[in-house]
């Protein structure tokens, strides 16, 4: 199981804000304090595009969707 962690914005937001807050985000990622700091913690700072995360959630969410029917998981009433 692979832990990610993502930034979501509302889905209106203009596209030209998602832009400029991904490549921000990328940039602070790509920086060698927080890549020393990730690494030390056993994590690794991918900076996916928009498009690639987005596949990663959709992917994500229908890998657990199908997991958690086959297995008859309920929700704790």
């Amino acid at each position: 199981m692979d832990n990610w962690y993502a930034a979501a914005l509302p889905a209106k937001t203009p596209r030209a804000i998602v832009a400029r807050l991904n490549a921000e985000i990328v940039r602070a990622l790509k920086h060698p304090a927080v890549e020393q700091r990730l690494r030390a913690n056993g994590s690794e700072a991918i900076g996916n595009s928009v498009q690639e995360m987005t596949g990663v959630v959709k992917n994500d969410l229908q890998k657990w969707r199908k997991i958690v029917t086959e297995a008859g998981i309920r929700p704790d009433s």
